[in-house]
């Protein structure tokens, strides 16, 4: 198409100068379709723009060279320059126009998803911008990704709102919006008939999206392993440790053997309440009452396990980093625990048995 219309415009051009009554209703036509292409394409018109200015001055340097030849006389170059230059504008001009209102009927929801692959993928920083401006969405300091299942035969909202961009991808639902309309997101997502947990990201810059978006749906995999609690909205803030863990499954395994060994020998029932129980302690240092209302058991068995666990894991709890350790290969592995044991015990049935249940 581009070779057929510069041809078109050189005979055209020709043909005018000739004095042939010669239409370019084809030629505008065909620079139009160049600008429509360029947007369709979520390209900008610049190297359209630079092409003509390289046309203009080769085209002026073979007309002085001409007038230098006796070819043309210094009378006609003057006038025949200028004819050059505006039919170059004009040309330049149509493809302004076809790019302009290409955008403008432009369906949204294209250019939005391709907005959301530029982000999800990676793109550079410049091919983001362009197709954020195309979207008319503003680019903010720092985004949010929010991820969900998503059925398969269901279908994104043609229409949501402006500052947020929502698109379907590989089985998930995606928003990203702005770190300021955070729960807006979690809002829309909500009205959606999605199938899981609603993982969030902390706040990145755009750049970043796509990490965002790996750890959001590493979040989705570990609820549905069991290794993060499942609720309605999952903050992955919270479950850093879990998630770079996991990232790294041998390192992860090698941490929990020798870390939790402690605990490795006990009965499952036994491994998972003393690890809720130590990770609960290890979050805030929180006073045995109040461990024992959040685990809806006896304040004084959360006692005779803090005593067992701090004696158990006196080396580690005495060393900083050691500690900071502990607690994200808990984080990483309690949730799970807890799954595969029997029913904790509850207030009633604590009494004053020996040992540590």
């Amino acid at each position: 198409m581009i070779a057929l219309a510069v041809q078109s415009a050189v005979d055209h051009y020709l043909d005018l100068l000739e004095g042939r009554p010669v239409s370019g209703h084809r030629v505008d036509e065909l620079f139009r379709r160049m600008g429509r292409a360029e947007a369709m394409d979520g390209r900008g018109i610049d190297a359209v723009r630079a092409a003509c200015q390289i046309a203009s001055r080769d085209a002026w340097r073979e007309l002085r060279s001409a007038a230098c030849g006796d070819e043309l006389s210094d009378d006609l170059l003057g006038p025949l320059g200028d004819t050059l230059f505006d039919y170059l504008q004009h040309l330049v001009d149509q493809v302004h126009h076809g790019y302009v209102t290409a955008r403008q009927k432009r369906a949204p929801a294209r250019v939005r998803h391709q907005l959301m692959q530029a982000m999800l993928t990676g793109r550079p920083a410049e091919d983001v911008r362009r197709l954020a401006d195309l979207a008319e969405w503003e680019l903010p300091t720092k985004c949010v990704a929010l991820v969900a299942d998503f059925p398969e035969q269901e279908k994104c909202p043609s229409e949501v709102p402006r500052h947020l961009l929502l698109d379907i991808f590989d089985g998930h639902v995606v928003a990203v919006v702005a770190a300021t309309r955070v729960d807006e997101g979690r809002a829309a997502l909500k009205r959606m008939p999605i199938t899981s947990s609603i993982a969030v990201s902390w706040a990145v810059p755009v750049a970043d999206v796509r990490h965002a978006y790996r750890w959001t749906r590493r979040a989705l995999s570990l609820v549905r392993g069991g290794w993060i609690e499942r609720t309605d909205v999952i903050d992955c803030a919270d479950y850093r440790g879990a998630l770079w863990l996991h990232a790294d499954p041998a390192l992860r395994r090698e941490l929990c053997d020798e870390l939790l060994a402690p605990l490795l020998a006990k009965t499952r029932h036994q491994r998972a309440t003393l690890a809720q129980t130590l990770l609960l302690w290890l979050r805030g240092h929180e006073p045995a009452a109040v461990i024992a209302e959040q685990m809806d058991v006896h304040e004084q068995t959360v006692r005779r396990r803090l005593r067992h666990l701090k004696s158990a894991f006196a080396p580690v709890l005495d060393e900083p980093e050691q500690k900071t350790a502990l607690l994200m290969v808990l984080e990483s592995v309690a949730p799970a625990w807890l799954k595969e044991a029997p029913t904790a015990n509850k207030r009633g049935d604590v009494a004053a048995r020996g040992g540590v249940s």
